[in-house]
Parts: C-alpha cells; structure tokens; sequence
C-alpha cells in the first residue's frame, strides 16, 4: 500500500514492481516515484498488477498535524520614508517574518488556508464547500496583496528612474527584492489554485470514492489517476511555498 502523505520514505513490492515513494514535509522535495521492471515483464502485466493493486487497497490518506492560527487583531503599520526602506520592504510577510498583529495580508491566507484538506474535509460535501469558501477569502485576500505589492514596485521604479543620483546598491537590491516578490505572487496563486482545484474535484466525485480514515478509494481507476495527478501538483505548489519563511507550516 502506498501512503500519499507520511514523514518517511516506503518501500512497497508488489509482483517485480518496486514503488519508492517520498512524500514532502514543510519544504522538501517533492514526492516522486521509481518503478523497476525485470526486462521480460510486459507493459501490460504491469498494467494489470497495478489494476489489482488499485481495486483491493486504495491509498493512505496522512496528513501531517495542521498549524493553529488563531484571528489577531491587526495593528496600523507605519509606513516606510526612506527609498531603502521601501525595498527593503518588499520583502515583508512573504520573505522576512513579521509579528502576525502587522501581517494584514499573509497571516489571513494562511489563517484560511490551515484547514481545507484534513481527514474530516475529504467525504464531507458540506465541509468541502465551506473550505472552498475560505480558498475563495484567501484568494481576494491574495489580490489585495498583489495589487499593493505590484504598486509599491511601480513607484519606487518611478522614484529610482526620476533620481539619477539613487545608489547602486539600492538600484541592484531593488532589482533583487522585486524579483522575489514577483515569484512569490505567482507562486502563491498556483498553490492557492491548486487546492481549489482538489477540493472542487473532490466535491464534484462525492459518493465515487470511499473515505475510511486513512484509506481513501476511488471507484473509477480514471478518477484515481485524475485524483493523483491534482494530489502531485498539489504537492509541488506546497513545496514551493513552504520555501518562504512566514508560510513553511502550511501543509496542503
């Protein structure tokens, strides 16, 4: 049996088929799989194992302990008056950690983004929709977060470009510090897409797959392989993200 989430990897045989899965923590690598096959086995006996495999057990469904992230109540932040301190701020609450009472932006996301995949979520239409609602305020939230980051970018670009006398040292950083907030911002869409995308998938398939804590079986091989093609993405956006500080707890 194969386990879609667990701290360490596994080693299932089955036949001359050898799975190594390794499924990630906060920011390790992705999970992936090696399957070795002796030279005289068929693609299509493979094929069958795996069938057989897939009708008897189903996956193991082990999601790691979820972060608490309680509500706060924001405080005003003040507002930066130095051009350094403008890009230095770009950084902020994605890159460098603030306190969460002054994290207005990704303490929400997270806030609603700590829950939407646990046992209880996954045969739970009712609480699937609810979870899909919280994606839904993450992602306004998002939003808002974009469009003050892509401003503050246009204006000290402005600011940059109207001074011929700013510093090389604030001219690279600025170049530095924009680039990874615009990879952050790209990044964090597709994560938040992503678990869209398998909860929406998950409601759309309600009463097509069995969820009996922790195995979850589908009854459709097609819905199966759909199911961990979204797990994988899925996976691959947490990693990313997990790769920024302030969101290295998120776990779906």
């Amino acid at each position: 049996m194969r386990r879609i989430l667990h701290r360490t990897p596994k080693i299932i045989i089955a036949g001359l088929v050898v799975f190594v899965m390794t499924w990630p923590l906060a920011a390790s690598a992705a999970g992936r799989m090696l399957v070795i096959m002796n030279s005289d086995t068929s693609a299509k006996s493979i094929e069958r194992m795996h069938e057989r495999d897939f009708q008897r057990e189903g996956e193991e469904y082990l999601p790691p302990s979820e972060p608490r992230i309680d509500k706060v109540t924001f405080l005003k932040v003040d507002p930066p008056q130095s051009l350094k301190q403008k890009v230095d701020g770009l950084l902020l609450a994605f890159y460098t950690d603030v306190p969460p009472e002054y994290d207005h932006y990704g303490y929400e996301i997270r806030r609603y983004m700590a829950h939407i995949a646990g046992r209880e979520v996954l045969d739970n239409a009712e609480r699937i929709k609810v979870e899909l609602a919280n994606i839904a305020n993450a992602k306004i939230i998002y939003d808002y977060w974009r469009r003050d980051l892509t401003k503050k970018i246009s204006d000290i670009k402005l600011a940059i470009e109207a001074d011929p006398d700013t510093p090389t040292d604030i001219r690279t950083t600025f170049k530095y510090n924009s680039g990874l907030a615009v990879a952050f911002l790209t990044e964090c869409r597709a994560w938040l897409e992503i678990n869209q995308k398998i909860l929406e998938f998950l409601l759309e398939k309600q009463g097509r797959f069995t969820y009996k804590d922790p195995i979850i079986k589908f009854d459709d091989r097609h819905d199966y392989s759909e199911f961990m093609s979204l797990y994988t993405a899925q996976q691959k956006a947490l990693t990313e993200i997990n790769q920024y500080m302030p969101f290295a707890l998120m776990v779906y």
